[in-house]
């Protein structure tokens, strides 16, 4: 349950100075308190005398009996469970003088104030999107619901209903985005029968950016099945290659002449397209800390292909593209590595990469900037790069 704050000046003039009320949840005169919470008053630090606050109601309040309340101290008074409603005063005095305060005793409201998502366009087909909003208004725990997607309290843990929210939450909602372009998804939220306005939605941009096409380059002549498997990323020879299926991307202009279903012929691929960007998030910051013993220690960081990020539609089209990684140094200096021996230059067999530090105490910080682009984009005019940062700490 709540508490809320009533906090008190009590001020001192030669002819007889009086009490202000300078902070409190409500109103200048009133506060709102719901069945089964307290109410904290403060007597401020800047205070001439100390307070006494009396009529507590018997019905209304767990204790009756006046609080006294120092200079610079607080005191509390918790509403019952089942108190009466309504309005009542009490009384706050001091050196002789008092003021009044009404205290209005509500039920629990489950009800949030209107809440809303932002919502999203052009995202990536089946790439996930997360968002968050706070729930105010309610003066109690709620419960929440969703559909389209998945919710959460702390961003960590996903689930499909909520049956305890506390008071003033931040609600995380998740969406994974449709394998189609230009189609949308919702994620319909509803908090104690309130549902988010608007909703939290992506919608995928209608064909792919024009710097993220890779052209197949084979427009006539022989055309091979094993060169479909290395451009799209295949792990089996026949299955996914229909349009909009786990392999190939529905790219407006290139792949029209590839079938949804039904029979499909290796012409069909003649002029078609890939598509090359981040699907489950690009490499991300991390950090490597450990306690000196005053011996030699080893601390290291590695970023792995398929692990920690993955690129493009085809589900394997990461394993046939090229990866090379540089690296800046903002702090000490570190050995940096690769899979395949040398990480500055492009290769297939390059899918990790590490920085690591053996020393008795110290720290190493800097930036890896990992570049991919596909074996048929000779041009390099479809390169992903993301650059994150790392640090290694012994500390002494």
């Amino acid at each position: 349950m709540a508490t809320w704050v009533v906090k008190v000046l009590v001020t001192y003039e030669p002819e007889g100075g009086g009490i202000t009320i300078i902070s409190t949840a409500g109103s200048d005169s009133t506060t709102a308190v719901a069945q089964g919470d307290s109410i904290r008053f403060g007597n401020n630090a800047s205070s001439a005398f100390s307070i006494v606050v009396e009529d507590f109601l018997t019905a209304v309040y767990t204790s009756s009996s006046k609080l006294s309340v120092g200079i610079g101290s607080n005191g509390t008074r918790t509403v019952k469970s089942n108190g009466t409603l309504g309005d009542h005063v009490l009384t706050i005095v001091s050196n002789g003088k008092q003021k009044t305060r009404t205290i209005t005793i509500v039920g629990n409201d489950t009800t949030p104030d209107p809440f809303s998502f932002n919502q999203r366009t052009n995202t990536y087909p089946s790439n996930t999107y997360i968002t968050f909003t706070s729930i105010n208004g309610t003066n109690t725990v709620t419960s929440g619901s969703c559909s389209g997607g998945t919710m959460s309290l702390d961003g960590v843990n996903w689930s499909t209903s909520i049956a305890s929210i506390p008071i003033g939450a931040r609600i995380y909602s998740k969406i994974v985005a449709s394998a189609t372009l230009g189609a949308p998804v919702t994620n319909n939220i509803t908090i104690g029968g309130v549902a988010a306005s608007p909703a939290h939605k992506v919608t995928n941009f209608s064909s792919y950016p024009a710097q993220e096409v890779i052209p197949l380059g084979i427009t006539s002549g022989t055309i091979w099945l094993s060169d479909l498997q290395v451009f799209f990323g295949a792990s089996q020879w026949i299955t996914g290659f229909y349009r909009n299926g786990s392999l190939v991307p529905t790219v407006p202009s290139y792949n029209d002449n590839i079938p949804t279903s039904g029979e499909i012929w290796l012409s069909d691929f003649y002029g078609s397209a890939t598509a090359l960007y981040w699907t489950t998030g690009s490499p991300q910051a991390k950090f490597d800390t450990k306690i000196g013993n005053g011996s030699n220690q080893t601390v290291s960081l590695q970023w792995t292909v398929g692990t920690d990020f993955d690129v493009g539609f085809g589900a394997g089209l990461l394993a046939v593209c090229e990866k090379r990684y540089t690296i800046s140094y903002d702090y000490g200096l570190g050995t940096f590595t690769s899979e395949s021996g040398n990480p500055t230059v492009f290769s297939v067999n390059n899918d990790w990469v590490k920085i690591e530090k053996t020393m008795v105490g110290g720290e190493v910080e800097g930036t890896i900037t990992i570049y991919i682009k596909h074996p048929k984009d000779t041009g390099e005019t479809a390169i992903l790069q993301h650059t994150f940062a790392f640090t290694l700490i012994i500390a002494t």
